[in-house]
């Protein structure tokens, strides 16, 4: 896991709980135990894109796994609460992401908005930060969107305002929250070793994935169905076209069904 978090009180309880110890500390500080790996970034894009490239040069390998990690305010959701962002959005760009939502998990999933300032808007069911869209932005094509994720503990909120919160309330905010995030971790890890293993079935699940939005489910199902395919001996070269024809991800998930199903017959 290639951890990208902003700032040392975020980023303390997570170094406690892996022992990571600290390697270096320029261009930014960098601490690593195994095969976890971890980089403060610093506030904003421009340094979480750089220190996502730094990380890039310690032995990553494709299809590794990497989250942001942090606090973020929420317009709806309770202080403490972690989050796991399902659409990134920017408030510079048009542009969005959406991780895709493969594991079992008990975090609400959100939208998340990259600000170029602390925000305190708070509209209802959106997350703000000042890291995340750089975060995917700079990590794909190095590994794939599911591998890539940003969970978030809620720092402030309508009730809770960004003018009442304290730094070192931080660690507070995130110990509580470790299970969890450690089991989402695992998870995320065991389907990296699997990738590394399957580099052409990840590489072509990736490419579909890029080609129109899917839900958890489907995420899912098309992960299933391209490992099926691998298994049966079909070309997955065959599996982009029959993405690109489909007007949509459910169309994707029927249109492999039905050409995978004559095969499934023989075998």
């Amino acid at each position: 896991m290639n951890f990208v978090i902003a700032f040392p009180g975020e980023a303390q309880p997570i170094i406690d709980f892996y022992e990571l110890q600290k390697v270096s500390d320029r261009p930014f500080p960098y601490y690593q135990k195994d095969n976890h790996k971890l980089v403060l970034s610093g506030k904003g894009r421009e340094q979480t894109s750089q220190a996502v490239k730094f990380l890039k040069t310690k032995n990553v390998s494709p299809n590794q796994a990497w989250m942001n990690l942090g606090i973020a305010g929420h317009g709806s959701l309770e202080t403490g609460q972690p989050f796991l962002a399902g659409r990134i959005e920017d408030d510079l760009s048009e542009n969005c992401f959406y991780p895709p939502q493969i594991y079992d998990h008990a975090f609400p999933v959100t939208c998340l908005k990259t600000c170029s300032q602390p925000s305190s808007s708070y509209e209802p069911a959106l997350g703000y930060d000042m890291e995340a869209h750089a975060f995917y932005a700079a990590v794909v094509g190095t590994s794939t969107r599911e591998l890539t994720q940003v969970i978030k503990v809620v720092s402030d909120n309508p009730s809770s305002p960004l003018s009442k919160f304290s730094p070192k309330d931080v660690p507070g905010l995130l110990e509580p929250n470790l299970k969890g995030i450690a089991l989402f971790v695992e998870q995320m890890e065991v389907i990296s070793l699997e990738m590394q293993q399957e580099p052409e079935v990840s590489n072509t699940y990736e490419k579909v994935l890029g080609i129109h939005h899917f839900s958890s489910t489907r995420s899912h199902q098309l992960h299933d169905l391209v490992r099926q395919a691998n298994a049966l001996g079909l070309s997955l070269k065959e599996i982009e076209p029959i993405a690109q024809s489909a007007k949509d991800g459910a169309q994707v998930i029927s249109d492999i069904n039905l050409w995978m199903e004559p095969n499934r017959q023989l075998k």
